[in-house]
């Protein structure tokens, strides 16, 4: 059976597949590969994503999550003036205009504040501690979420969302765009996406 993440690239394949579909004529494996391992990693229930598709190359970031996510999505906005926008959804691909990307580009349902994760401006859903440690030639980090809410009572889209903050306050409090993120804990319990997808989303 088919995965939710599956069906979507299925109909993203039908907007570049297209015939006469004018753009995404090199760098192709941004979206057969990259934007492919986006979904996988990263799609849960209520999930929803920019898609920028240029000429040369595609860029697919969540939406409402991750600052990071959003700077990267709107770079991508930015570099070719002849770039499609596109929502997304479990509704399905929806394309917008400039201005409504950067509109959605700008709201985020979790935020950061005074190191403590807040879900759609009211939820705490934990502490954020950043561990430092000496590496060989680099340094590397660990990531713990302390709160008084159980592990059980986060979503799946919490876990995507809290996975992806970690990494960008990695990357602060080493400041490197390179330290890996070792692992992520929430209450204790590991977390973490798979090593090699956090470690890549540092060097993002």
């Amino acid at each position: 059976m088919s995965q939710p993440s599956d069906i979507l690239f299925e109909k993203m394949r039908a907007v570049v597949e297209a015939p006469g579909y004018p753009l995404l004529q090199h760098y192709k494996q941004d979206f057969y590969q990259h934007d492919r391992q986006t979904l996988q990693e990263t799609y849960a229930p209520g999930m929803s994503y920019l898609w920028v598709v240029r000429a040369h190359g595609t860029d697919l970031e969540p939406l409402h999550i991750d600052r990071r996510a959003s700077e990267r999505a709107l770079v991508a906005l930015n570099q070719c003036a002849e770039a499609r926008s596109y929502v997304v959804s479990e509704a399905g691909v929806r394309e917008v205009t400039r201005q409504q990307a950067k509109e959605r580009l700008a709201k985020f349902d979790y935020e950061v504040r005074d190191g403590f994760v807040m879900k759609n401006g009211t939820v705490n859903l934990g502490f954020i501690e950043v561990n430092c440690m000496p590496g060989r030639g680099q340094r590397k980090t660990t990531v713990h979420y302390h709160s008084a809410q159980a592990r059980d009572s986060l979503s799946e889209r919490d876990l995507v969302a809290l996975n992806r903050i970690a990494v960008g306050q990695a990357i602060v409090q080493a400041q490197s765009l390179f330290v890996p993120c070792l692992d992520v804990t929430y209450n204790g319990e590991s977390i973490a996406a798979p090593k090699r997808r956090l470690e890549a989303l540092c060097e993002a």
